[in-house]
């Protein structure tokens, strides 16, 4: 199936949009202006919510206002779903994202705070797309956060590679379902927010929920590999490397042993 995908990515057009539409240079340069009006919005708003401490109501109908004259035309949205209950139900979701992740740390920066809210928008969107009610959950949050503290921790050019590797494995050895001692208070939080999905996501039932966890945390500790490799991978070679990983993974079933780290 992978390799499936790698060749229709090989031979696609890259001047065809979804559903082959072609944009025309004239529609692409009004999206580039409209996506430049959201972020410079954005980046205003947050300035001035960082100056007053606050983030008021006007300052949500601007970006808002910004985020609708961006997505309807550029990315072909019904208005109706930027409107009415169910924008407000989204609304609602994300205002209480910040105070959930700062009662959790309240250490958290704001970058960090927006780079995980990114993770719990897709989960909103997911969770009307299934008809669920959209709001926050423990799973959510936990899982949200995940992504700050694991990829800043890896990016930090300041750590040494054993240590991020050590770091990989006693991570994978705790979403295999083992006891691990943290290492560090930072550790402690990760392992945490683990506990914090399993509260909500039973093991027994939910298996698929910790193979997933895991599956993406072995693409992760490969790509920290495929970083100091001698010769840059190719965007075939990284795709098909994750989908090995991914297979090897499913292999081990989650039940015998935690995963080795040694092969990387």
């Amino acid at each position: 199936m992978c390799r499936t995908f790698v060749e229709i990515w090989q031979r696609a057009d890259p001047n065809l949009g979804p559903g082959g539409r072609l944009f025309t240079r004239d529609e692409q340069f009004h999206n580039e202006a409209r996506l430049a009006t959201l972020v410079d919005t954005t980046t205003r708003e947050s300035r001035q919510a960082r100056k007053e401490r606050a983030f008021g109501r006007a300052a949500q109908i601007r970006i808002l206002r910004a985020f609708r004259e961006f997505a309807c035309p550029a990315l072909g949205w019904d208005p109706s779903l930027l409107e009415g209950p169910e924008a407000d139900e989204f609304a609602a979701a994300l205002r209480a994202f910040p105070t959930l992740a700062r009662l959790f740390d309240p250490a958290l920066t704001p970058p960090e705070v927006y780079q995980a809210a990114r993770n719990a928008i897709t989960f909103h969107c997911l969770q009307r797309l299934l008809g669920l009610p959209v709001r926050p959950t423990p799973s959510c949050l936990a899982y949200s956060l995940l992504y700050p503290y694991t990829d800043n921790y890896l990016d930090d050019v300041n750590l040494g590679v054993a240590g991020k590797m050590g770091f990989g494995a006693r991570l994978g050895s705790r979403l295999s379902g083992e006891y691990v001692h943290p290492e560090s208070m930072h550790e402690r939080r990760i392992f945490q927010l683990v506990e914090m999905i399993e509260g909500e996501y039973s093991r027994a039932r939910h298996p698929e929920v910790f193979q997933s966890l895991l599956a993406i945390h072995a693409a992760q500790q490969r790509s920290l590999a495929l970083l100091h490799d001698v010769d840059l991978p190719s965007p075939r070679d990284i795709i098909e490397h994750k989908d090995r990983i991914t297979r090897d993974i499913k292999k081990t079933r989650w039940v015998a042993k935690p995963i080795a780290f040694s092969c990387l």
